[in-house]
């Protein structure tokens, strides 16, 4: 078909060698050019003669643009051509190939690694000739509707009316459209597409059986990443990859990188060879890192791209840049060091980190913090939920980091243990730049509707319509707004569409548990032409956003191997600048640093030496463990700390106001007491929890613990008294309870022993050993502000103890059961219909409306059971939290951590503040139990103080079923707790028999409901029950065979 187009103008052999060229040597790799290239000449060129070179046209007829000798159709758009698009020899070549295959008007599909160039080549070559240029990236939840339409209300009628895609319209007004990464869209859009790619070029819209004939200027484009190399990507089919003429292009060589990175960053040859140099210096490396695959594991050709985009003015500014880019990802120092040591003798210069990293001095750095400080800055810091910032030298060093980010709009991931101020820094950089930081925290069940936006039931303007008003709510509408009238839905922006709108700060918090097929979809904003073509909108014109200038998009993440962590994609991950982010709690100077910080003047010199003995201890012996000390644990352990001894308790109990403030006035407990318990309460009593450890190995971890702060705690005590400070004039004194660790809480404060009221003496019991044990627990737990987290077997309490306490001290409670079914809007709310509103006498502007639009459905925001106890300041019990998905647990983050925050997408983003009396308490059976459990991530798990809920023992149950069964005698209770603990032991311990339908749990509730039995039985019968009735009915029944009944 080319040759026939192309024999008019360039005669028949030239003709066929191109012709052969675009449908053959496109296919095959560089090193296999020359010889096809010889072939084609010894059978397609007279004599087997080399053809002479073809030269552009000296005159251009109209309607037509010259690419090199090729006369292309010239589109509506102006001409441009771009002067940052490098064009080198390899790059013009397929450029040729490329305006042949348009020439011919057949289908194209690029195939290559990323970064290769492929569709910023077809944006250079529409561009030249006047074509508009579209773009859609394909991804795992591509729907057809993206390509061909859908139905959307119409906003003046309120009817549905079907709007066609951004296909659609580009083949009706000749675009040129790019499907970007067509190897991850799913199988039922690439069948769509069938029609389109045969010769009569047809399009079928299938929802309206449309056919649509293209516009003569019309041409498909496709690019795609190596399914063999690329996580996600899928093998297209033979009679599917048939319909394109592709083109194979490969890595851009050394050759092309030196002339793009000297004619488009204006570099120094001298310069370049030197970066070229440390390039391929650590591509021969070889390292053992897992940055990426193979000789691309420390550098590819987007970070020369980053590193020239830096514009340094010096030699040393070029190595300094080049390290913080190259070096500072590495997750291993010895990596680094490569790094490091590669660029300095690539470029003979030396890299002082201290210099390099001391942001007050740098001038800039530190004109931006000083003006920040005058406006208060630590006040903004406070409002969004983050304490005092400590400028320890790894804050230093990523403050510096994400900086110069920051100042080059690139594109970056902070990775990290959680607890390591990834997400601080973001939010610092939000205030300093006064911008709104809009973020999106992901999980695995992350959509690209949960960034860019959907369609949402049209809503009224006013809040109190939606049923929030009074919720402390602040509102961040967007796309759609409007009141709501006539339409039954209409498009809501995503936070990342607004963010770019309006130039502000957009976080993608735990980015790596989104897939990567729909991570892809943001390849066009982390690109330098930062776009976003919203072909989901389905809007009447094809609608792109181009990000404003101070638009800057980031994520966080923890590194891969956690449950449900992984790390991102290579084609990822390359268009970010990647920074890794230390745990401090590997370095002494360091935590010493923060904890003394933390301690402040009064507490720092009796507590700081004996807090990083023991954290490093404690580190010491959790490190191959599933439960490492972070700093937000060791930040936990001091604010418990400082509420204990300096004011009594941070719980208050709203009963009565003028105790309460006389409360806040008493001494709490002393040093030692609140060294001890607050160790216990954030870092002992977490042990084990949610990672499937036995109870047997985390009590034998906690006592060896415990032993070990009880003697550092000693000998700081023999210390300090021997230097003549113990008894001094000092303002804190490091002073203990005798057997502190063995007491409750309130027996070391003033804090009061929780009692019950007479009218609940009935239902719960507060005398019972273990319950007085796990009770001090609680009410530990809650003299601190985070939510609390508890874990215990089937039937020990731990939801009776938390809703018991609460109705001690008049709290409302609520509860709700997850399950892998529970969805967020289970928790938060969701639009419901509600009927048409009732024309009144009162108001003629309802009546005047009249007509069709009043009988049009409204729908109505309906609180969940989660927002309404933020509003209402409830306490929440979420119960079975290890049952809940992913999605749910990780939408909770935001309300978990330090920014207390509850944000609605269905609401425009609009941001609830829990009232102050809000509490979260999650309860969960351990891992081992089954049933469904799945272990939680730690960055989830280090949000909570976690409680550890002891089992009843023999004791614990008679005294409860006592109390509560007071009208059942108390020896008949002491033999059904005796046959109950027995059937456990036979069953559960020594498997006698029972194993069929295992495991059986025998426990409080089974004494319970035997003792409620004979009670009832008593009052029927006027006369003492045999509870040997009941056997059959509670525990007999329950066995699945024959012989085990």
């Amino acid at each position: 078909g080319f040759a026939r187009i192309a024999a008019k103008t360039y005669g028949m052999h030239h003709a066929l060698i191109e012709g052969v060229s675009m449908a053959f040597a496109t296919q095959v790799s560089r090193q296999f050019a020359p010889l096809l290239h010889s072939l084609m000449l010894k059978h397609l060129s007279p004599g087997g003669q080399k053809l002479h070179q073809l030269e552009a046209p000296k005159t251009i007829p109209p309607g037509f643009v010259a690419f090199r000798h090729i006369l292309l159709e010239q589109g509506p758009e102006p001409v441009e051509d771009d002067p940052r698009f490098i064009i080198t020899p390899a790059v013009d070549e397929h450029l040729k190939n490329l305006a042949r295959i348009v020439l011919a008007k057949k289908p194209v599909l690029l195939q290559g690694p990323t970064a290769a160039g492929k569709t910023s080549m077809v944006e250079y070559l529409a561009k030249r000739t006047g074509h508009r240029f579209v773009r859609i990236n394909n991804h795992h939840n591509t729907d057809l509707q993206e390509y061909f339409g859908t139905y959307i209300t119409d906003p003046r009628t309120g009817k549905l009316v079907f709007q066609e895609g951004i296909l659609v319209e580009a083949v009706r007004k000749g675009y040129w459209i790019v499907l970007d990464e067509l190897n991850l869209a799913p199988s039922d859009v690439l069948e769509a597409l069938n029609r389109l790619l045969d010769d009569n070029r047809e399009l079928v819209v299938p929802e309206t059986q449309q056919i649509v004939q293209p516009h003569p200027h019309f041409h498909l484009f496709a690019t795609q990443n190596p399914p063999t190399l690329y996580a996600g990507r899928k093998m297209l089919s033979r009679a599917f990859r048939n319909r394109f003429t592709e083109i194979q292009m490969d890595d851009i060589t050394a050759d092309d990188l030196r002339t793009i990175l000297s004619q488009r960053y204006s570099i120094a040859p001298s310069w370049v060879d030197k970066m070229l140099k440390v390039m391929l210096q650590l591509q021969l490396i070889r390292q053992q890192t897992s940055l990426f695959a193979g000789r691309h594991g420390f550098i590819t050709s987007r970070d020369l791209f980053k590193w020239a985009e830096r514009r340094p003015d010096t030699i040393q500014q070029l190595a300094e840049h080049g390290f913080m880019l190259l070096g500072e990802r590495c997750r291993k120092p010895e990596d680094r060091a490569v790094v490091k040591d590669t660029i300095e003798k690539a470029l003979k210069v030396q890299i002082d980190e201290h210099r390099l990293y001391d942001c007050l001095a740098n001038p800039v750095f530190a004109d931006l913090l000083g003006a920040a400080t005058k406006d208060g800055l630590a006040e903004l810091m406070r409002a969004e939920g983050v304490g005092e910032i400590i400028w320890t030298r790894s804050m230093r060093r990523l403050f510096t980091l994400v900086g110069h980010c920051m100042r080059n709009s690139e594109p970056f991931v902070l990775v990290g243990e959680t607890g390591g101020g990834k997400t601080t820094v973001c939010q610092l950089y939000a205030q300093l730049s006064r911008l709104k930081l809009h973020v999106l925290n992901c999980h695995q069940h992350t959509e690209s509707a949960d960034f860019l936006g959907g369609l949402r039931p049209a809503r009224p303007t006013t809040t109190s319509d939606t049923g929030t008003t009074g919720g402390g709510g602040e509102e961040d509408g967007g796309g759609g707004g409007g009141d709501g009238v006539g339409r039954l839905f209409e498009w809501e922006d995503g936070p990342l569409v607004r963010a770019m709108q309006r130039g502000e700060h957009f976080l993608l918090d735990e980015i790596s548990l989104a897939e990567d097929s729909v991570l892809e979809r943001l390849n066009s904003v982390l690109e330098p032409g930062r776009k976003l073509t919203l072909a989901e909108k389905g809007s009447l014109q094809i609608e792109e956003v181009v990000a404003a200038p101070t638009f800057r998009i980031m994520a966080t993440m923890n590194p891969g191997g956690d449950f449900g962590k992984k790390e991102l994609s290579p084609a990822l991950r390359n268009r970010m600048t990647e920074i890794y982010v230390p745990s401090a709690m590997g370095d002494e100077e360091e935590l010493t640093t923060i904890l003394s910080s933390r301690l402040g003047p009064r507490l720092s010199p009796l507590l700081t030496p004996v807090l990083v003995a023991f954290l490093q201890h404690f580190s010491d012996l959790t490190s191959n463990g599933k439960r490492p000390v972070t700093v937000r644990d060791a930040v936990a352990w001091i604010d418990f700390i400082h509420r204990a001894v300096d004011s009594d308790p941070a719980f208050t109990t709203n009963t009565n106001p003028n105790e309460e403030a006389e409360a806040r006035h008493r001494h709490g407990m002393l040093v030692g007491d609140a060294v001890v318990h607050g160790c216990d309460a954030v870092i002992l009593g977490g042990i084990g929890i949610g990672v499937g450890q036995s109870p047997e190995e985390s009590e034998r971890l906690r006592q060896a613990c415990l032993l070990k702060l009880l003697q550092l705690l000693r000998n700081q005590q023999q210390q300090r008294a021997a230097t003549g400070e113990e008894g001094s004039s000092l303002p804190m004194q490091l002073q203990m309870t005798e057997g502190t660790e063995r007491r409750p809480v309130w027996e070391v404060s003033k804090l009061p022993e929780p009692r019950l009221p007479l009218d609940l003496a009935k239902r719960y019991c507060f005398a019972a050993p273990t319950t007085r044990r796990n009770l001090s627990r609680l009410v530990r737990a809650l003299m601190l502000s985070r939510p609390i987290l508890l874990e215990g077997s089937p039937g020990v309490g731990k939801t009776s103890l938390v809703e018991a306490f609460g109705k001690a001290y008049s709290v409302p409670v609520v509860r709700i059961n997850l399950s892998e079914q529970t969805d967020m809007m289970d928790l938060w709310g969701a639009f419901l219909p509600a009927p048409p509103p009732t024309t009144t006498t009162e108001g003629a502007e309802g009546a005047e409306g009249g007509g069709e639009g009043d009988s049009v459905p409204r729908f109505t925001w309906s609180d969940g059971l989660l927002l309404r106890a933020v509003k209402e300041g409830k306490w929440l019990i979420l119960d079975e939290l290890n049952l809940a998905s992913q999605s749910v647990l990780e939408g909770l983050n935001a309300i978990l951590d330090h920014r207390r925050r509850l944000v609605i997408p269905e609401l425009g983003n609009m941001e609830f503040i829990p009232d102050p009396q809000f509490r979260i308490f999650g309860c969960q059976n351990p891992l081992n139990e089954g049933g469904g459990r799945k272990g939680l991530p730690r960055s989830f798990l280090n949000r909570f103080t976690r409680v550890h809920v002891d089992s009843f023992s023999p004791e614990d149950l008679e005294v409860i079923s006592t109390s509560v069964q007071s009208d059942v005698p108390a020896a008949l209770i002491r033999l059904m707790i005796r046959f109950n603990m027995e059937l456990h032991r036979r069953v559960m311990v020594e498997y006698r028999f029972g194993q069929s339908g295992a495991p059986y749990e025998f426990n409080l509730r089974d004494v319970f409901r035997w003792a409620e039995l004979v009670h009832h039985q008593q009052l029927a019968k006027g006369r003492p029950a045999d509870p040997a009735e009941f056997v059959d009915l509670l525990y007999m029944q329950r066995m699945r065979q024959s012989d085990d009944q």
